[in-house]
C-alpha cells in the first residue's frame, strides 16, 4: 500500500518535467573566408549532448547541463564554394531535439606575385605586387635593398602592410651600376611566407660629345651628339644667351631629344676682340654631362679712309664723287638725319672698298651738307667720319 502510494504521487512530477523541458539553439553559422574558431550557447533547462556534428568541427565539449557557451574550431577549407553541415543537440530525456546548420566560407590561399614582370629596367620604374589572402588576413612584405621603395618613388620605410586581396607597386631607383642588380621581397601573412626576386638591368650607356667644341669669331655651328638608351629623354641646357640650338635665332634655353640623337649648336658672332666660352650640360635621368664651347676673339680691326671731306657739284658732270676705304675687317656706313638726298654705294662690306657718292641735280646756291659715319662691325671698333657737301 505504502509503495503503490509512493508510486501514484511521484509520477505526475515527472510528467510535469519532461512536458517543461526547452532546448534553444542558434538556427545557423557562418564560418567567414579565413575564420577559424566561433561560439555558441545551449540553451537547455537540463542535461543534454550533441549527437552528431560534421566532420570538420571540433567542440571543445559534447555534452553538458543547463546554460552552456561551447567554442569549436573549424579545419582550413580551400574549396571553391560554401560547404555545410548540422550540428545536432538532444537532451537526455528524449523530449528535445535541434539543429544547427553550420556553413564554412572558403579559405582564400595566400598567394604574392608581381602582375607583370619582375626584370626592372636601368631607368628604374615601378611594378605592381599582388597579395591574395583571406579578407580578415593582414600580410606584410619587406625589402632587402634600401633601392626599392613601396607605394611611391620616395618612401624610405622597409616593409608595407596590406589586408585581404590588395596590391602595392614597388618602385626601384635607377641602377647606376654597370652590372645588372637583384633583391628579394618577402610575403608573411600568418606563419605562410612568400619570396620574390625581382632584378634591374645595368646602367644604360649615356654619352655626350661634339667632333669639336671651337667656334670662329664671326659665328658658326657644330653637332651636339647624344647617345642613350631608344627609351631614355635627355636635355640640354645652355649657360649663355649668344648659343642657340637647332637654329640661329632660337631663344630656348634648353632642347630635348630621346636615345641617340643630335643636335646644331649654334654661336652668334663674338664682337669683343678676347675669346670667350660657354658651358652645355646634357642631363639623361640622374647622369649630368658638361660640354664647354669656346669661340674666338675678334682680330685687331683696323680703318681708314682717303679723304675726310667730299664734294659734289650741282649739275650731272660734277655730281658724282669717290673716296677708299680701307680696312682688315668689315665695317657699315650710317647717313647723318636728313640726307636722304645722298647716294652712298656700297654702304657695307669687308675690307678695302671704293665708295661712290652720288646727289640729284641742285642749284640752291647755299648748298648742302651730309655726315658718312663709316663703323667696323668685327673686331674692336674703330670710327672715321666724312664730310660730304653739294654746292
Amino acid at each position: 500500500m505504502l509503495f503503490a502510494t509512493s508510486c501514484t504521487d511521484t509520477m505526475p512530477y515527472a510528467e510535469e518535467e519532461y512536458n517543461n523541458t526547452y532546448l534553444y539553439l542558434p538556427y545557423n553559422i557562418t564560418i567567414k573566408d579565413g575564420e577559424t574558431s566561433g561560439d555558441f550557447t545551449v540553451n537547455c533547462n537540463g542535461e543534454w549532448w550533441i549527437s552528431s556534428s560534421p566532420y570538420w568541427v571540433n567542440l571543445d565539449q559534447y555534452s553538458g547541463s543547463g546554460y552552456t557557451s561551447i567554442h569549436f574550431t573549424v579545419d582550413e577549407y580551400t574549396g571553391t564554394s560554401n560547404r555545410w553541415g548540422y550540428l545536432r543537440v538532444k537532451t537526455y530525456n528524449g523530449m528535445k531535439e535541434d539543429e544547427i546548420r553550420i556553413t564554412q566560407e572558403p579559405t582564400t590561399p595566400f598567394k604574392a606575385y608581381m602582375n607583370t614582370t619582375t626584370d626592372y629596367k636601368a631607368e628604374g620604374g615601378s611594378e605592381l605586387l599582388y597579395v591574395e589572402a583571406s579578407a580578415i588576413k593582414s600580410w606584410t612584405v619587406t625589402r632587402s635593398d634600401t633601392w626599392v621603395h613601396f607605394s611611391y618613388s620616395t618612401n624610405t620605410s622597409s616593409s608595407y602592410t596590406g589586408k585581404g586581396k590588395s596590391f602595392v607597386s614597388i618602385y626601384v631607383d635607377e641602377n647606376p651600376n654597370s652590372s645588372s642588380r637583384s633583391s628579394t621581397l618577402v610575403v608573411r601573412c600568418g606563419t605562410k611566407t612568400e619570396s620574390i626576386r625581382i632584378t634591374q638591368e645595368p646602367a644604360t650607356t649615356f654619352r655626350a660629345y661634339m667632333a669639336t667644341t671651337d667656334y670662329k669669331a664671326e659665328g658658326d655651328w657644330w653637332i651636339l651628339n647624344v647617345e642613350t638608351a631608344a627609351s631614355k629623354n635627355w636635355t640640354v641646357t645652355r649657360s649663355d644667351t649668344w648659343v642657340h640650338f637647332s637654329y640661329s635665332t632660337n631663344t630656348s634655353s634648353s632642347y630635348t631629344g630621346k636615345g641617340n640623337a643630335s643636335v646644331r649648336i649654334y654661336v652668334d658672332e663674338n664682337p669683343y676682340s678676347s675669346s670667350r666660352s660657354s658651358t652645355l650640360r646634357v642631363t639623361c635621368g640622374t647622369k649630368t654631362e658638361s660640354i664647354t664651347i669656346r669661340q674666338a676673339g675678334q682680330s685687331s680691326s683696323t680703318l681708314a679712309v682717303s679723304s675726310s671731306y667730299v664734294v659734289l657739284g650741282w649739275d650731272a658732270t660734277t655730281n658724282t664723287n669717290t673716296f677708299t676705304i680701307t680696312s682688315s675687317t668689315s665695317w657699315r656706313i650710317t647717313k647723318s638725319s636728313g640726307s636722304s638726298w645722298l647716294t652712298v654705294s656700297p654702304s657695307s662690306g669687308t675690307g678695302n672698298k671704293t665708295i661712290t657718292l652720288s646727289a640729284p641735280y641742285y642749284t640752291d646756291l647755299s648748298g648742302r651738307d651730309a655726315t658718312l659715319t663709316i663703323t667696323t662691325t668685327s673686331g674692336t671698333t674703330v670710327t672715321k667720319t666724312v664730310s660730304v657737301h653739294q654746292y
